[in-house]
């Protein structure tokens, strides 16, 4: 697996206007949403959002094989035991952000979840009580027709809606010939 770039690769002026656009959004606090085409680099461009934020936290990625079955609240919002805790998704991504990537992939029940902590900023270990304020940066990604996508599951537009906050596209490749070289040099 090839090494991702420590930043956006390429100077077509397709590129230089998207470098400025992540410059502005590694200042805000706000939901990212990037969307482009596969392998354009999506989760390469949300790390360096996050290297260039005033987060210092870790940058973590969901899991989506950690999203299915009876063990996805627990995944996500961590667990109280006896006086021993499991630490969830956004107990991890705490101080830092959290990378939630694919996003029309995301089971509805799961998006429900995420959706829940995201509205309150909030959220409870599976058997706990004591609510836990939300404190990570959460910087999603998706296909080029998520919007489209969104508009057929109502779970998904929920989501969508919540994360397009900052939205960033990543134009294809094929729209930046000149970008070539570049890639070619870094690879």
């Amino acid at each position: 697996v090839p090494p991702l770039p420590a930043e956006p690769v390429g100077n077509s002026p397709a590129m230089q206007i998207l470098r400025a656009k992540v410059e502005q959004a590694a200042q805000h606090e706000s939901p990212v949403l990037i969307t482009g085409e596969s392998g354009n680099g999506r989760e390469a461009l949300a790390r360096f959002i996050h290297s260039r934020s005033a987060r210092k936290g870790d940058f973590i990625v969901l899991d989506h094989s950690r999203l299915e079955g009876e063990n996805v609240r627990t995944y996500l919002l961590g667990q109280e035991r006896d006086n021993e805790g499991q630490p969830g998704v956004f107990d991890l991504a705490m101080g830092g952000t959290l990378f939630l990537g694919e996003i029309q992939r995301i089971p509805p029940d799961a998006r429900r979840i995420i959706n829940q902590v995201l509205e309150s900023s909030q959220f409870v270990h599976e058997g706990g009580a004591g609510r836990r304020a939300l404190s990570c940066r959460v910087i999603a990604s998706g296909s080029a027709d998520l919007a489209d996508l969104a508009h057929r599951d109502p779970s998904l537009e929920q989501l969508y809606y919540r994360l397009n906050v900052l939205a960033l596209g990543i134009p294809p490749l094929r729209e930046r010939g000149d970008d070539v070289p570049d890639l070619v040099r870094f690879y």
